[in-house]
């Protein structure tokens, strides 16, 4: 074999490897593409429970399925080994081997992260599927308590228990007259969370100028939780003031009572 010849030979050999590694490449592109999935989005509240759906063929034999988080197995199973090996598995969840789903109980804040499914089939490719669980908690009806002072202002304090994520206080203030910027404004907020449970609680003090009076039907919310309505700068009873309360006795006689004005709800 001539020079020439030899070096067609290799030109040509190079080409063939060149165009085996392009084959290659985009065949392991197209593996890729249709073994990827999107990240899965679930959402649980805390004392609850959720269930992981994986994406799985169940037509085909699974070598092994495990669940996990980051580096850290959770449950699973392995049709020849034991998969304690791996890590202890968590205590509140179960496998359905058939279903290719975990269920997961008694959800707190620390279960909030992303899972995978990693599902080897005996004749295929290794899959892998991320899911993302957000664990919330609902927080408490809000309780309201006022502080005022001579009838000049008050002070009201909003608070919720065992929230999560943390969420501020808001006030429900009617407009009115009444109730300008001038005439009220939140002084603090407060989110403070529980070491151990993860969990917030939320408070707010708000100041009200009771100038012009008596504000009414005012509420306030943390998240979708709304406390009861209240009323803040209410008149106080004067000494030697009288009301006529609607109060009849059984014979129908009307009852007149010594406390306040008749503007003023009359103690029964």
């Amino acid at each position: 074999m001539n020079s020439f010849s030899h070096s067609r030979l290799t030109v040509k050999n190079q080409l063939d490897k060149r165009r085996c590694l392009l084959y290659t490449c985009v065949l392991l592109t197209l593996i890729t593409q249709t073994l990827s999935f999107n990240n899965v989005h679930s959402r649980g509240e805390v004392g609850g429970n959720v269930t992981f759906h994986c994406p799985a063929d169940k037509k085909k034999d699974v070598q092994f399925f495990y669940f996990q988080t980051n580096d850290t197995f959770v449950n699973g199973y392995y049709d020849s080994k034991d998969l304690r090996t791996f890590g202890p598995i968590w205590e509140n969840t179960r496998v359905d081997h058939n279903e290719k789903t975990v269920d997961m109980y008694r959800l707190n804040i620390s279960h909030s992260r992303v899972y995978d499914c990693i599902i080897q089939y005996k004749d295929g490719p290794l899959i892998r599927n991320s899911i993302s669980l957000s664990v919330t908690a609902n927080y408490s009806k809000p309780t309201v308590t006022k502080s005022c002072e001579d009838g000049s202002s008050c002070l009201v304090t909003c608070v919720s228990y065992g929230g999560y994520p943390g969420t501020e206080v808001m006030w429900n203030i009617p407009v009115s007259k009444n109730t300008s910027g001038q005439m009220w404004k939140v002084v603090n907020n407060s989110e403070v969370p529980n070491p151990s449970t993860m969990m917030y609680n939320s408070s707010s003090t708000a100041y009200f100028n009771c100038s012009k009076g008596e504000l009414t039907y005012l509420s306030c919310s943390v998240g979708d939780v709304t406390s009861n309505m209240f009323s803040v700068c209410e008149r106080e009873i004067e000494s030697g003031e009288v009301c006529r309360s609607e109060v009849k006795s059984k014979e129908g006689r009307e009852d007149v009572r010594p406390f306040a004005h008749m503007n003023l709800v009359c103690p029964v």
